[in-house]
Parts: C-alpha cells; structure tokens; sequence
C-alpha cells in the first residue's frame, strides 16, 4: 500500500537509526531525538513511512490490558 519508492527509504532510516544507536550516538537522530528509555515516560522511537517520531508510552493500552493477569 505504500508503494516502492518509500519503503527502501523507511529501511536506511531505519538501518541508520539502529546503526547510531549500536554506536551510542541517541542524541539528536533525523527526525528529532531518540532519548533514553525510562519506565516512567516510556518515550519510544517510532520509525513510520515518512518520518519518524518519538511517542511517549505508544503501548500504554496493551500494556495496560495485561498488567492485572500477571
């Protein structure tokens, strides 16, 4: 559905990202910043289509649903 052209460019975004990370470079990324991950904000790096994006708890209710069984 998203056509050819767009997903080589999502796969080197998302090669580059992990790259920088494997390098310990999680500071500024393309896109905005890629900060720590912490159980309190839960900010994660989403990579999507056509830009990527930081969002904070993006599980919150999966994780939520599953919290009172375990």
């Amino acid at each position: 559905p998203l056509g050819r052209r767009v997903l080589p460019a999502v796969g080197r975004r998302m090669q580059r990202t992990w790259l920088d990370f494997a390098k310990g470079r999680l500071g500024v990324q393309e896109g905005g910043e890629w900060p720590l991950y912490d159980d309190r904000d839960r900010r994660t790096r989403v990579i999507r289509s056509t830009r990527d994006e930081t969002v904070a708890d993006p599980d919150r209710v999966r994780r939520s649903a599953w919290e009172g069984l375990y």
